[in-house]
């Protein structure tokens, strides 16, 4: 277990890890808990301020950290998965925009022609076309990449098959409303 993390006034700690700043509430009894950035188990204290965790708390957390799929680390791939469709979102409209860019320096380009204006003014809108569309082709490759890595199964397969003898396939609530308009 690391050392106290240091806490400010508004129960934000510091993880002494990946120096991240996140939000944590003091409870009954002072606890462990991971950092969202580095998975780093970090001490929370309790409200009283003392440090001392007790034995059934670090028992109760052992078997959620034997099988690999925790709270913690499922916001984290979470969080990793909205960052990398966000980002592919700004990839998409990055790429819309240097078509755009591209389409309106080719007709730039068209109605300095069409002016009869000296050739620098159109040669220049027409030679930067074929940057817009670099950029564009490089933003295009980027979404794809991130569409990608936004797909990549980051959990492991479960140890135990999950129980689903406890879960109803519906018919209990048609019979109940059955009960009712009788």
């Amino acid at each position: 277990m690391s050392d106290e993390s240091p806490a400010t006034p508004t129960g934000q700690f510091v993880c002494p890890g990946c120096d991240l700043v996140f939000q944590a509430e003091a409870g009954e009894v002072a606890r462990a808990e991971q950092c969202p950035g580095c998975g780093q188990p970090i001490l929370i204290p309790a409200r009283d301020g003392s440090t001392e965790i007790p034995e059934e708390a670090e028992e109760a957390d052992a078997p959620a950290a034997e099988d690999g799929i925790n709270r913690l680390h499922v916001q984290q791939l979470t969080r990793e998965r909205r960052s990398l469709i966000r980002s592919r979102s700004h990839a998409l409209v990055g790429l819309c925009l240097c078509l755009v860019g591209a389409g309106e320096l080719v007709l730039f380009g068209i109605r300095a022609i069409r002016h009869r204006e000296p050739w620098t003014g159109p040669a220049m809108y027409l030679l930067l076309v074929p940057v817009g569309l670099w950029l564009a082709w490089r933003m295009g490759r980027l979404a794809i990449n991130l569409h990608r890595q936004s797909k990549v199964e980051r959990l492991d397969e479960p140890k135990t098959p999950p129980d689903f003898s406890t879960l109803q396939d519906g018919s209990q609530f048609v019979e109940n409303l059955k009960k009712l308009h009788e």
